[in-house]
């Protein structure tokens, strides 16, 4: 809510962030149509549909000899066998004991939390279409006092950066949307003081129409596919509680502050 004046945060919220989404998108809609492809061939879907009714009319076959899924297996299992966890190193002997205690952490967080397990899989959308995602975030579903630290990985299509950053590390980056996709009775139970307004939702509101089915279920679901065309409705889906998009606007927001000091 970012750019509102003061008493206007509920009107301009929204359309804050449905016009930087849309920045967003055009910066990177090459790329997510690229990457869908990138996808398709790595499964053998390596025909188009033009291709495939040309080959149909002639009788025909659409044969595909995949090259690239062996090697992507092939790269995948190589950081698999020569990957290591995260390490903490003393940078002098009065960090030995600091670290020590600091490695051991990292150890029990990466063990509770499969985070090895997970980066390989991130490591697996970086080689298949350029981008991985992960994702840190506390869960209350066990300990609803303290939270237990998880990590999600996210679609390469789930984020959509600043277009205006240019830093590799993202400390250039002024705001980052989130896309994921609940149920309206999901996003109702999540948000329940927003319950009535959410149940007169009767369609998705997300603006891009042309990548529109590149967007996952969210991570929380059972069942979470990294590949695009997974997400498309099916016959099983109901109608009654449909699935609409859920879009987190992260942000900075500066601040002015005073400091003293007395010499």
């Amino acid at each position: 809510k970012a750019g509102a004046k003061p008493g206007e945060e509920e009107k301009a919220g929204p359309k804050l962030i449905d016009k930087q989404l849309k920045r967003g998108l055009e910066k990177i809609k090459k790329w997510r149509i690229e990457a869908k492809d990138d996808y398709n061939f790595a499964m053998g879907e390596q025909w188009t549909d033009a291709e495939k009714e040309v080959l149909r009319t002639e009788g025909r076959p659409c044969l595909t000899y995949n090259k690239i899924e062996p090697l992507i297996d092939l790269v995948a299992g190589y950081e698999r066998e020569n990957s290591a966890r995260i390490r903490v190193f003393p940078e002098g002997g009065e960090d030995k004991i600091f670290s020590e205690i600091a490695d051991r952490v990292i150890k029990t967080i990466d063990k509770w939390t499969k985070l090895s397990y997970k980066l390989d899989h991130v490591f697996d959308d970086g080689i298949t279409c350029g981008k991985g995602w992960l994702e840190m975030a506390i869960s209350y579903d066990d300990d609803i006092i303290h939270g237990d630290l998880i990590f999600r990985q996210l679609t390469p299509y789930q984020v959509i950066p600043d277009p205006s950053g240019r830093e590799y590390d993202q400390s250039d980056w002024n705001w980052l949307i989130k896309l994921s996709k609940y149920t309206r009775s999901k996003l109702a139970m999540l948000y329940p003081d927003k319950a009535e307004e959410i149940a007169t939702i009767s369609e998705d509101s997300f603006i891009d129409t042309e990548t529109k089915d590149m967007v996952i279920d969210n991570p929380d679901d059972d069942y979470n596919s990294t590949h695009p065309e997974d997400s498309k409705a099916g016959p099983g889906m109901d109608v009654e509680d449909p699935e609409l998009t859920l879009k987190e606007y992260w942000h900075k927001k500066k601040e002015i502050g005073r400091a003293s000091c007395r010499e």
